[in-house]
């Protein structure tokens, strides 16, 4: 046992000898001997080609990318997250009339077709603005007692009608009008689904039209369109917002009220910011393929609904159906609405506001994302100077094109640094191979 002990060590060693002896005519044959030793090592050579054209070919890309992002068409008020927060009033004293189709400018036309992304038809014109003075209904006392206890009949038989528009808005409101509750009703002709209100047991109603109504019951109120000019944040004590197919009219006129390409948007942003924590909007909008039918109402679909719900958490759908959303119906006049239960957030967040928390975040009166992007940019400057100091033209028209981006979308550049800094890893060393070792016996 010694014995083969022994002759393991020597031929072990005997390996490692031949080894280094191998590494260092290897470490020799390549120029570095004892004389070389305090001379200072060659610079390592460039592993790219120096090709200025290819950089400039990224930098043109570079430049394209940021004018793209950054401009937008002559012809569009507005980007794809931004409002037209414009209301113009169409009464004068030439004109006791809605305007047609005809008689808007450019940019309200383009407003109203998202620069024709929506469908356009203008043959159904309707003039229900009794010569721009507005609409005007009463309703006496009796009338409205009346309509009460059909109402309460309603509701305690579930009975809520053939029609299924009807149907779906009784049984939203019979879901979450509560005992005691206070409601605001946006747009009315007849105070019907105020006095389910009042049948569910609300203790205050209030409407709110562009025309004047007077309902004669002391628990019903009536404003007129000055309302919203009042409204502030939080300021809104309703528990319940109603509207049954009334914002979709918003800003065409037909009514009396001014011209508003986002009048419908403006609305339920005005009530995001009024109405408490917890408050509910029951809505219904017909819905189908994105169009506009001037002047009698707006159809929603992916696009448009999801801008008319954007900042409210979704509650319940009643009655709703997706595919619809790509449906076009046979018959405009025969509309599809159903009903959508929202509720007003904690925190609004709307979907343009990317990482709601992280944006509000300030660093030296800027915002946080400000400040990510500048320093961001600044370090991938510094590098396409080095890069392009160092013969690196294509790491460095890569990094160009990324500041662009960067620069654009600023959120973008927490993406841009990990993407940065893999370009830039530093190379493996390469490992000589000498062979491979001989086996022991």
């Amino acid at each position: 046992m010694g014995g083969l002990r022994s002759l393991w060590w020597r031929r072990a060693a005997e390996h490692h000898n031949a080894q280094q002896t191998r590494m260092w005519a290897e470490y020799q044959s390549r120029g570095y001997g004892e004389q070389q030793t305090t001379v200072r090592p060659r610079r390592r050579p460039r592993t790219e080609p120096q090709d200025p054209v290819l950089f400039g070919v990224l930098m043109a890309l570079a430049i394209g990318v940021a004018c793209v992002l950054t401009l937008e068409p002559t012809t569009c008020p507005y980007g794809a997250k931004q409002l037209l927060a414009a209301r113009e009033p169409w009464q004068t004293a030439n004109s006791t009339t809605p305007p047609r189709w005809a008689d808007l400018n450019a940019t309200i036309q383009n407003g109203f077709t998202r620069c024709g992304k929506y469908a356009n038809d203008t043959d159904l014109f309707v003039d229900d603005s009794n010569e721009g003075a507005g609409t005007t209904y009463g309703y006496a006392r009796e009338d409205v007692e009346a309509l009460v206890e059909r109402a309460q009949a309603v509701v305690e038989k579930r009975q809520y009608g053939s029609r299924p528009n009807d149907a779906h808005f009784l049984e939203a409101l019979v879901g979450h009008v509560a005992n005691g509750s206070s409601v605001l009703v946006v747009g009315s002709a007849e105070p019907w689904h105020e006095a389910v209100c009042l049948a569910l047991g609300a203790s205050r109603v209030t409407t709110v039209d562009y025309g004047s109504r007077k309902y004669e019951h002391p628990q019903l109120d009536q404003v007129n369109a000055s309302f919203w000019n009042q409204l502030d944040d939080a300021n809104l004590g309703y528990d319940v917002v109603v509207s049954a197919s009334s914002l979709d009219h918003d800003g065409l006129g037909r009514y009396g009220d001014p011209i508003a390409p986002d009048g419908d948007l403006l609305t339920m942003r005005l009530l995001l910011r009024a109405l408490a924590p917890g408050a509910k909007v029951i809505l219904s909008v017909p819905v189908g393929p994105d169009r506009i039918i001037w002047n009698l109402m707006r159809i929603y679909g992916k696009d448009r609904l999801a801008r008319l719900t954007d900042g409210y958490d979704v509650v319940e759908r009643i009655g709703y159906d997706s595919t619809k959303l790509d449906e076009a119906p046979e018959n405009v006049l025969r509309t599809y609405e159903p009903v959508f239960v929202l509720s007003v957030p904690d925190q609004i967040c709307l979907e343009d506001a990317f990482w709601c928390n992280f944006q509000k975040r300030t660093v030296f009166g800027q915002s946080v994302v400000t400040v990510v992007t500048v320093v961001v940019v600044a370090l991938m400057v510094l590098s396409v100077a080095r890069d392009l100091r160092a013969g690196k033209y294509l790491a460095a028209g890569a990094t160009l094109v990324m500041s662009a981006i960067a620069a654009v979308y600023g959120p973008v550049a927490l993406f841009c640094l990990p993407v940065h800094i893999y370009i830039h890893r530093p190379e493996r060393p390469k490992v000589v191979d000498f062979g491979r070792a001989p086996r022991l016996g």
